[in-house]
């Protein structure tokens, strides 16, 4: 009796062993798989890093167009004022020369105007 159990117990550790082996051997055979499985995964992270760079390029090229669209704005708005102020000085000046027309060579009013000109002027042309 204990002899034959002995035997199936042997038996049974056999099959394991046999079982074992053909997994160990399957492993050996499906390796390739897993090789190209891996690198198949690598391909992936590969395409996903140069997709985020690509895209943070293109998030950066779009900030720097945004940037500079603003800037050129931001310039024009300047030279619009800075167009505007001259106009109006230029105005300015014009009126002055009316009156200077109108008044009379010595009078204090004269004298007065005169001298707005000549500041006007002056700063006009530091504008300019």
């Amino acid at each position: 009796m204990q002899m034959r159990q002995q035997k199936l117990l042997n038996d049974e550790i056999n099959i394991v062993k046999h079982v074992k082996k053909e997994i160990n051997l399957e492993m050996i055979r499906n390796q390739p798989d897993i090789k190209k499985f891996e690198d198949i995964l690598k391909e992936q992270e590969k395409k996903e890093f140069y997709n985020q760079m690509r895209e943070n390029e293109k998030k950066r090229r779009v900030e720097e167009e945004k940037r500079k669209e603003q800037q050129k704005l931001k310039e024009e708005v300047e030279q619009y004022n800075r167009d505007k102020e001259l106009n109006y000085k230029i105005q300015q000046l014009c009126y002055l020369k009316d009156e200077l027309k109108k008044n009379k060579v010595g009078t204090k009013e004269y004298s007065k105007l005169w001298q707005e000109f000549n500041v006007l002027s002056a700063h006009l042309e530091e504008t300019i």
